[in-house]
């Protein structure tokens, strides 16, 4: 572990002062678009609520009807103050009901549709790293409904770390930073963070606790670093299923409005992710299907027929064309399309006009005995009509 010069003020001072290193005009056009934001779901809030007041207006305007003198005869008396009575008790609990919706609209928290992620480290910039926490998060993050908009990777400088913490905040639903928790000189992600939400590092109780073995034997200002974080941040104590090396069980995550600041040791960020993903990342709303078509020709002999069904599905349908490079399994593969959509129906859709445009000499069939067989299939030979197309373990997601 590195140590840091100076003694223990000094580096509380200067942990401190970084905080705000923001620069002004970052600060204010990061909370234009998040007031902005916010307003938007405010609006939409705003109508749920106002639909639930008018459940309420109408069954209160349905109890409260004035009762007619002759209603009151002896002979049908009875019978309408019970009814009377039935009403008000009905009214009572919807009323209740109404609240309780109210009460769990105004807690919830509003499922993620987009993603972030900021990848920190001087070690991934020169090469003496290899990121894989961005490819197992882009993958994790799709499948639970949360597209991802945007990845960079930043060194260890805590003006650059709020700059793109400030950005990505306010542009994206959830944002998760990777790297620079640590207790030495170049873990600086906290302070990044603190700086883009204009606020001060403060030593954090519940982190003090949890590292407090290692607090005992470190009497050094690497502490200080280890546990202070933004003012304003909550400590999520992650548990694991099953436990990590040196039978490490939970974890702590930083989590500061929408952000989550997350270890770089990729056993880690996927431990913690796998755990509490379902809480804070899925969106139930917004689940994507995926096909998967293979030629045998290069990508450039289907480009007119692709931009022939971007048109066709616009906004519906996101089609991907990858050249096949070095391919093991199959050596006619040269070109895999990709068709994803949010909408089962779209996404199929899609696939057979483009399987009714291609060659039927062009679709690969690969043999189902084979691994990973995950897509539709063609058996040209057989001279198969679109209907008859071979549809075999299609992965959809």
């Amino acid at each position: 572990m590195g140590k840091l010069k100076g003694n223990k003020s000094n580096v509380k001072n200067n942990i401190f002062k970084l905080a705000g290193c923001q620069s002004l005009k970052t600060k204010n056009k990061a909370k234009a678009v998040t007031a902005d934001r916010l307003k938007q779901q405010n609006l939409k809030n705003k109508q749920k609520i106002e639909n639930i007041d008018k459940q309420l207006i109408n069954l209160n305007a349905n109890i409260r009807q004035p009762v007619k003198r002759n209603d009151f005869v002896e002979n049908k008396k009875t019978a309408t103050v019970t009814d009377r009575l039935e009403k008000i008790i009905k009214y009572n609990e919807a009323e209740k009901s109404c609240k309780q919706a109210l009460e769990k609209l105004c807690s919830m928290e509003i499922m993620p549709k987009t993603s972030g992620l900021i990848i920190i480290g001087d070690e991934l910039l020169n090469g003496d790293v290899t990121d894989t926490n961005s490819s197992f998060l882009c993958r994790r993050l799709n499948s639970l409904g949360t597209q991802v908009c945007k990845i960079c990777i930043i060194p260890d400088n805590v003006h650059v770390i709020a700059e793109e913490i400030a950005k990505f905040s306010a542009s994206f639903d959830v944002v998760i930073t990777t790297g620079g928790v640590g207790p030495t000189h170049d873990d600086v992600t906290y302070e990044g963070t603190a700086a883009a939400f204009s606020t001060c590092l403060v030593i954090n109780k519940q982190l003090e606790k949890y590292y407090s073995n290692y607090l005992k034997e470190e009497k050094n200002d690497s502490s200080y670093r280890l546990v202070s974080i933004p003012s304003n941040a909550e400590v999520i104590l992650v548990n694991f299923e099953v436990p990590l090396e040196s039978n490490i069980s939970k974890f702590p995550v930083v989590k500061t409005h929408n952000v989550f600041n997350f270890p770089g040791i990729p056993s880690y960020t996927q431990a913690i992710f796998n755990s509490i993903e379902k809480k804070y990342f899925q969106n139930m709303e917004n689940i994507f299907f995926s096909r998967n078509v293979y030629l045998n020709v290069d990508e450039i002999f289907v480009v007119s027929i692709l931009n022939e069904l971007v048109t066709q599905f616009k906004n519906k349908v996101t089609f991907g064309s990858y050249p096949i490079i070095d391919n093991k399994r199959i050596i006619n593969e040269m070109t895999k399309i990709t068709i994803k959509s949010t909408f089962l129906s779209d996404c199929l859709d899609a696939e057979n006009v483009l399987i009714s445009k291609i060659a039927p000499g062009w679709l690969v069939y690969l043999n189902p005995a084979l691994p990973n067989f995950d897509i539709i299939r063609r058996l040209p030979e057989l001279n198969f009509e679109l209907s008859n197309v071979i549809r075999i373990s299609s992965q959809v997601r």
